[in-house]
């Protein structure tokens, strides 16, 4: 089984909600969730924010904080993971962010990559990947 089909299969178990915010990942994520059998009872839907605009303008990242730290940093894959969760209207939010290169972006080299998670509450974390 999948890590997608564990994660759609608890989500639907709990009668919860998952909205999906891309930038590295160009629309994958998603891909890999509507590939399964029964996604439409828990996911809401994706945002594909590639440009750093979207990632302000439609997932209400903070303008300064992308202006200081750049696109690729885990307190933006935070504020996309929230602003995708509150814009679908979904209890959970994740995001994924990065460098795929061929060359750095903002400082960060080729091949870093932050995956955020927000959910209820104030449950929310960042991770580094690559």
């Amino acid at each position: 089984m999948t890590a997608a089909a564990r994660v759609l299969g608890r989500l639907v178990e709990r009668g919860e909600t998952l909205a999906v915010a891309e930038s590295l990942t160009g629309g994958l994520v998603a891909a890999e969730i509507t590939s399964l059998s029964g996604a439409s009872r828990s996911f809401r839907g994706a945002v594909t924010a590639y440009a750093t605009a979207l990632k302000r303008d439609v997932l209400g990242v903070d303008g300064s904080l992308l202006a200081e730290r750049g696109a690729v940093d885990p307190d933006v894959a935070l504020g996309m993971a929230a602003g995708v969760r509150r814009l679908l209207g979904a209890d959970w939010g994740i995001s994924t962010t990065g460098v795929a290169g061929p060359e750095q972006q903002d400082g960060k080299p080729v091949g870093t990559v932050f995956v955020a998670v927000s959910g209820p509450g104030a449950w929310r974390k960042s991770r580094r990947c690559g």
